[in-house]
């Protein structure tokens, strides 16, 4: 059975968002592989991660055998599917 979104958060929902500063957007979880979309390193495939309120993607340099993580804006990645 589904979980039962409690009416409290819906109204905020409906309050604070309007059509035009809101849209569907794919669900981002931590340990998701994820694409950087715009910036220096778009086109980059990654893990996401969290640190405190930071989200950084980590990024595999297989040539040199390292790991970099690089911090990202929600809005700049996207789900590898």
């Amino acid at each position: 059975m589904p979980a039962e979104i409690p009416a409290s958060q819906i109204e905020s929902l409906r309050n604070g968002l309007t059509e035009d500063r809101a849209q569907p957007h794919p669900l981002l979880t931590v340990r998701k592989r994820v694409r950087i979309v715009r910036g220096a390193l778009a086109e980059t495939d990654g893990i996401l991660q969290r640190l405190k309120s930071l989200f950084l993607v980590v990024i595999t340099l297989e040539l040199i055998m390292q790991s970099i993580a690089v911090e990202v804006e929600m809005s700049d990645i996207e789900v590898i599917r």
